[in-house]
């Protein structure tokens, strides 16, 4: 992954219109936005009033650096100067190309063509770009997760087996993406989803816990929450490969969840999200809308999801200390998960938190190996010693709030 962010984008471009450019054409480019070199959005030639569109839409966000992106690259796509930049310009083949991973796309919308746009994320091991297709009004058409090597692909088929099992379950209280295909086209699996409208404004901070809490029961209830022995189950022996693939600090982490195995060796389990950042979830008066499944499985115990979200709103909305973000998942954990675990002690609690910030130390690891300079994956800085210096139980009783 210490591939240039140009290259990257170029490669892209390139897959989904089945290879490189054969000609260089007036109006045939894509613009990376604000430039190859630091890509951030990169756009598909099209209309300007679809294009602009488009880029509005794909850049929602309310904080100010978003916000002035979104305002220069929705006025530069309108000038449609950035295609004929050499800092932004991406060339591509022949727009008409049906045969190509893009072209099969289209045929299953069954449209003849789409103003296309492509997200671009920090470089990681899971990184796969997001396509939005809209229509020549700005109207989104689908999206489109594409994975391009082994891990990638494997996450986008796991996701549409994924969003397949919580369809099934029809809960009402819990809404995700009609899946609309899967194309696997020269070397490409292209995981295409339906737009899905946001049902209505989301709730007020007062009301949001409680509408989040009921979203992590419905998640679990996909596959029914059990006491069991947790340890040996698929997700722990996965847990534990990682690890014991991490060099010294993942074996400190492996003794970590010896410990929490001897002492805690039954725990209630059940399927959880994976994910279920603040950014992938809309809380609403009817429930939930609930997005990127990618890491959805069975095994860890119940709970994980609520410690993940407030975890990771510590972390990347408020922008607090990590070590101190990790220290407050092990202290609140008995407040925080009494809705879910009303018959369980604090110990149960705690020990259930412990065993999450395990599994996302695993996760931060591997992400490690193709991005060294993430913070947040230095682990034994701020993760490790949270779990190394905290007491495995809780010294007082916490007061629980009423589910």
């Amino acid at each position: 992954m210490n591939e240039h962010p140009g290259a990257y984008v170029e490669s892209m471009v390139e897959r989904l219109h089945g290879g490189p450019p054969t000609e260089r054409r007036s109006g045939s480019a894509w613009a990376a936005l604000p430039s190859r070199s630091r890509p951030r959005l990169v756009v598909g030639p099209g209309s300007a009033l679809s294009a602009a569109r488009s880029v509005s839409r794909q850049t929602q966000g309310r904080r100010a650096r978003t916000r002035v992106f979104r305002a220069l690259a929705t006025a530069a796509v309108v000038s449609g100067l950035p295609a004929r930049l050499s800092a932004c310009a991406v060339p591509v083949r022949a727009d008409d190309d049906r045969s190509s991973p893009l072209g099969a796309v289209l045929d299953l919308l069954g449209v003849p063509r789409a103003q296309v746009t492509m997200s671009v994320g920090p470089p990681r091991a899971n990184r796969k770009p997001v396509l939005q297709l809209s229509d020549e009004g700005g109207q989104p058409l689908a999206y489109v997760k594409v994975g391009h090597d082994d891990l990638t692909r494997s996450l986008v088929r796991h996701e549409a087996h994924s969003l397949a099992r919580v369809a099934e379950a029809a809960i009402p209280t819990l809404r995700c993406p009609d899946v609309l295909g899967l194309v696997e086209r020269e070397g490409l699996a292209m995981l295409v989803l339906a737009p899905l409208p946001f049902p209505g404004r989301a709730l007020p901070s007062r009301r949001a816990q409680e509408a989040l809490v009921r979203c992590v029961a419905d998640v679990a209830s996909i596959s029914g929450p059990r006491r069991s022995s947790w340890s040996t189950g698929p997700w722990a022996q996965r847990l534990r490969a990682s690890l014991a693939d991490s060099g010294p600090t993942g074996g400190r982490l492996l003794e970590q969840l010896a410990t929490l195995t001897d002492l805690h060796p039954d725990l209630i389990t059940s399927t959880w999200h994976g994910d279920l950042n603040p950014g992938n979830v809309l809380l609403h008066q009817g429930g939930a809308v609930v997005w990127d499944w990618e890491r959805f499985e069975d095994g860890p115990p119940l709970g994980a999801d609520l410690l993940h979200h407030h975890l990771s709103r510590s972390l990347f909305v408020r922008g607090q200390d990590p070590a101190a973000s990790a220290r407050s998942s092990l202290e609140t954990a008995p407040d925080l998960l009494a809705p879910l675990l009303p018959a369980a002690d604090g110990q149960e609690a705690v020990a259930v938190a412990r065993i999450y910030l395990v599994a996302l130390a695993a996760r931060y690891l591997e992400d490690r190996r193709d991005n060294p300079t993430s913070p947040v994956a230095r682990v034994e800085d701020w993760l490790l010693p949270a779990l190394e210096r905290a007491p495995t139980t809780p010294h007082t009783t916490h007061r629980r709030r009423r589910p």
